[in-house]
C-alpha cells in the first residue's frame, strides 16, 4: 500500500498540506523566495523561528528551498538579502523618477488648484485662470486687510 495518501488544501492563502498514513506534515509553498518577503530579516524571521514553532515547512519551488534541509541555510539567507536589495534599488529608482518633474518646474498634480488651468500646450505647466483668478485674488486682499475667516466667508 501506498504511504501518500493524497494532497489538500488547508484554510487560507498558500498553505498546503501533504496527508499519509503515518504523518501530517502541513507547509507553506511559494513560487519564489521573494514571494515570502523582500525585508531579509522578516522573512528570515518567518523561516528560522515562526514556522518551525508552528510545525510548518517553507517550500520556495522555483528556488529549491525546502527548510527541512538545513543544508541550503545560507543560499536562503543570501537570496532574503538580494531581494532586499534589489526591492530597496528599485524604490530609489522609482522615487528618482518621480522627482525630475519637481526639479524642472512641472505641476505634476491631477488638479489645478483654483485661480489655475493646466496649459492647453503642456498639462504639466499651469496658467492663470481668467474665470476664477478675480476671486482668488480678492480673498487674498481680504486677508492683507486683516479681514476675518468669517467675513472672507461671507463674501
Amino acid at each position: 500500500m501506498s504511504e501518500a495518501q493524497g494532497k489538500s488544501h488547508s484554510e487560507g492563502c498558500g498553505i498546503f498540506s501533504w496527508k499519509s498514513l503515518y504523518f501530517f506534515e502541513p507547509y507553506v509553498s511559494q513560487a519564489d523566495l521573494c514571494r515570502l518577503g523582500r525585508d531579509y530579516i522578516g522573512a528570515g524571521k518567518y523561516t528560522d523561528m515562526v514556522f518551525p514553532s508552528l510545525g510548518c515547512r517553507f517550500i520556495a519551488l522555483n528556488d529549491g528551498v525546502d527548510t527541512i534541509h538545513k543544508n541550503n541555510e545560507m543560499l536562503v539567507i543570501l537570496k532574503n538579502m538580494m531581494n532586499d536589495l534589489y526591492a530597496r534599488d528599485t524604490s530609489n529608482k522609482i522615487r528618482a523618477v518621480k522627482r525630475s518633474p519637481f526639479k524642472t518646474g512641472k505641476y505634476v498634480e491631477c488638479y489645478a488648484p483654483i485661480g489655475c488651468r493646466k496649459s492647453a500646450e503642456d498639462k504639466r505647466v499651469l496658467e492663470i485662470d481668467p474665470i476664477t483668478a478675480p476671486v482668488v485674488r480678492r480673498i487674498l486682499d481680504m486677508h492683507l486687510q486683516d479681514d476675518s475667516f468669517r467675513k472672507i466667508a461671507g463674501h
